[in-house]
């Protein structure tokens, strides 16, 4: 399931939708990210992971956090494993 699936169908209709999903909020995905893949993130987390350089890219304009949805999609793909040891990592990067 995408990102812009859930994001679209959480938010009522106004204007031009298609350009409003291409930026997300923290707030909106922690709770996307939650439904998805059934897991406790918080806006906050996602401030921890800001400051830590770990996570999905994001803008910041102003006090004003956004992230790109592709940046997150790619971010999430990023994330599958194969296994937890070194070998398994090591194996899944050579593919």
């Amino acid at each position: 399931m995408s990102l812009v699936r859930v994001s679209a169908a959480a938010e009522p209709s106004r204007g031009n939708t298609e350009e409003r999903r291409r930026y997300i909020t923290p707030t909106r995905l922690a709770r996307d990210i939650n439904q998805i893949f059934e897991v406790e993130i918080t806006p906050k987390t996602l401030q921890r992971w800001r400051a830590r350089k770990k996570g999905p890219a994001f803008f910041k304009i102003g006090r004003s956090i956004r992230y790109y949805v592709r940046d997150v999609e790619r971010w999430v793909e990023a994330q599958r494993h194969n296994g937890t040891s070194v070998l398994a990592e090591a194996t899944h990067a050579e593919k």
